[in-house]
Parts: C-alpha cells; structure tokens; sequence
C-alpha cells in the first residue's frame, strides 16, 4: 500500500497581479530594451483585443483614453463592472500628463514621474494583500529601467499573472473570414463578440486593436512567438480575439475577484 501522499496542487488564484498597457500613437521609436515584453510573449499566451473607437469623442484625452477605458469597462452602452465595482485592490499608474475624468471615476490613479516609475511599480507589486498594478503609459517612454524592473518580478514572483496591452493603430484584428476559409461550414456566431448578451455586428476592421499576451507561472499554455511582435501575435496568437473588457474580467477572474469569463 502506498503511503506517499500526492503534492498539492498549486493554487489557482493568482498572488497578485502586474498588467502593462502601452498607449501607441503608430509613429516609429527607437529600438529599446524589450526582455520583459518578449518574456511574456514567449512564455505565454497571446490575443487580439477588441476596443471602442471613440472616434466622435469631444475631448482630445477621451479620444487618447479610449482603448483604456474599453479596458476598464467604462466605454460604449451598458459599461462592464469595473476594477472599483470588482472590489480589486488596485492602484493604476501613469506617467501621462492627462486623464479623462471616467478613468478616474473607474479605477484609483497616480501620477508617476517616468524615473520613479520602476521603484513605485515594484513597491506596489510588494503589498502583501491580492492586488492588480496597472501601469499605463506611451510605448515611446517604455525604458530600460521599468523593463528590467518587470523581468526581475516575473523572475521573483511565481504566483502572479503578468499581462501586456499595446494599442495597435496601425494594425487591424484578423477578419473572420480567415477562419471561414478553412471549413465547408457557415462560420456560426463567435461567443468573443458577445456582449451584454447582444451579438456586435460591426466589422473587425472597424474596431480599435490591442494586441494582448499574459503569463502564469504552469497555468498558460504557450504559443509558438518568440518574441513581442504586434503582427505576429494577432495572426498566430492562441487565444483568438477578445473584448477589451473580458481582459479585465479574466484578470479578476484570476484574482479570485469575479466568476470565470467563458469556457
């Protein structure tokens, strides 16, 4: 008779959470470190995402915050539950000058001066209780520093859910007509675009793209990129296309705050 008892399992809730979400305005920048972004990418599991365009917007940072506040559940007609309303114990960092006023109303913001930045991360990646740091910036002033910062808590912290949201101005989410070309069948409703219960009808190109990729320490399954690049996660990323707001809600979902989003 055999007397070993099996190891545990390890939890399904993530310690805490870190998601980066990159504001992209399409112009060219300089090559800077990216080991972190390519860590993630590498090792986990990558997305198209769906956001509000907010093109007829009023404000310049309305416009500017649009792909964010998609994330945040606070844009289009019967917004998503937000970090506040998911009771998530979160704080969102920025270095932006200017925030739309719904952000704040949705989540807890600082401002962060961009060399403070890496040491305010880590300490809020510190707290002791579940929690979502949220570090939102341009893509143009990602530094090396904050890279390093970022790849050294991936390294120190197995229990915690690392994502990664860049704006994709250029790019568009790959048509479903992709998908109709490989089978002799009608391609039925995609459960991605479901939302509050209604079917979206507009068409894919026409919606606002993020790429998207997260990582969890044995709870991911991987894709085939080796590194983080937009064009290649949204072609070949395994997770397909989701709507900005189920980001958020699987990343509650993982926290232990919210049901699961899905199958």
């Amino acid at each position: 008779m055999c007397t070993d008892e099996a190891a545990p399992l390890p939890s399904l809730v993530a310690r805490r959470a870190i998601v980066l979400f990159l504001a992209d305005d399409g112009a060219e920048h300089a090559t800077k470190s990216t080991a972190f972004l390519d860590h993630v990418a590498r090792h986990g599991c990558s997305a198209g995402v769906a956001a509000s365009s907010d093109d007829d917007a009023d404000s310049e940072a309305v416009v500017e915050d649009a792909a964010l506040r998609s994330f945040l559940g606070l844009a289009d007609a019967g917004a998503s539950p937000s970090l506040k309303q998911y009771h998530v114990p979160h704080v969102l960092l920025t270095t932006k000058a200017s925030i739309s006023p719904e952000v704040h109303d949705g989540a807890l913001c600082e401002h962060v001066a961009l060399d403070d930045l890496p040491a305010r991360t880590r300490a809020a990646a510190s707290e002791p209780t579940r929690n979502l740091t949220l570090v939102y910036m341009d893509r143009a002033d990602y530094t090396p520093a904050l890279d390093a910062t970022l790849l050294a808590l991936v390294q120190e912290q197995p229990t915690t859910f690392f994502g990664v949201l860049q704006e994709t101005p250029t790019l568009t989410l790959p048509s479903d007509r992709r998908l109709e070309a490989r089978t002799l069948f009608p391609l039925p409703k995609q459960s991605w675009a479901k939302v509050h219960n209604t079917y979206r009808t507009d068409a894919l190109e026409s919606q606002r793209a993020l790429v998207y990729c997260f990582y969890a320490h044995d709870q991911v399954r991987p894709d085939t990129l080796e590194r983080f690049e937009p064009s290649t996660m949204l072609a070949h990323g395994g997770y397909g296309i989701l709507q900005a707001h189920a980001a958020l809600k699987e990343i509650a979902f993982r926290l232990g705050f919210a049901p699961k989003y899905g199958a």
